[in-house]
């Protein structure tokens, strides 16, 4: 995967040259290196791939399932390297974006509420993250099995976000947000999601 990873990153600069803010070349190039673990560089190349896009986006496809998904790769390279004030921030951006009212965007958007909830449970801000939990599982059970919805409204990692181990990640991540929000039904709802 690596070496693969590698292998396309001259590819992916070159594409960025050719076509500038081009919301794929930009989700990929984000992925190549979030792939070889170099998360700064993830993070610039989606920083400054969004800045050109939206200097461009009238001249470019608007792509929102690209630019939803190059917003996930900022978040979770910023957790990955423990940058969680950085990454609250982020958050309130993929939020304020106009992609996140399209119907479609949904499963994204869930993708979003379950960062959050990560997020805040890390920082120990019990209620936010049980907030962001309970917005998360309310796309769960609206989405959760629906193929086309996830289909039409994802893009690279944000297509797991109704898979099992991201679900279970989640939960278990987020189970101590329940418990010292002192909600205990939803723990415990949550709890029994868990194979």
């Amino acid at each position: 995967e690596k070496r693969h990873s590698a292998r396309n990153l001259p590819l992916l600069l070159e594409m960025r040259k050719d076509e500038p803010g081009n919301p794929r070349w930009i989700l990929q190039l984000a992925q190549e290196y979030f792939s070889l673990e170099e998360y700064g560089k993830s993070i610039d190349a989606a920083v400054s791939g969004l800045e050109e896009w939206k200097s461009l986006r009238k001249q470019i496809e608007y792509a929102p399932t690209h630019v939803g998904a190059t917003y996930a790769y900022i978040l979770i390279s910023l957790d990955c390297l423990q940058k969680y004030e950085e990454e609250k921030k982020w958050l309130k951006k993929a939020f304020e974006d106009r992609l996140t009212t399209l119907e479609y965007m949904k499963p994204t958007v869930a993708f979003y509420c379950a960062a959050g909830a990560r997020l805040y449970a890390k920082t120990k801000d019990y209620e936010t993250s049980r907030d962001y939990f309970v917005r998360y599982l309310k796309y769960l059970e609206e989405l959760g099995g629906n193929r086309i919805a996830i289909e039409q409204g994802t893009a690279a990692v944000t297509a797991e976000v109704f898979q099992e181990q991201f679900i279970y990640g989640t939960i278990l991540i987020c189970m101590q947000s329940l418990i010292r929000s002192e909600d205990y039904s939803l723990a415990e709802k949550a709890f029994y999601r868990l194979d």
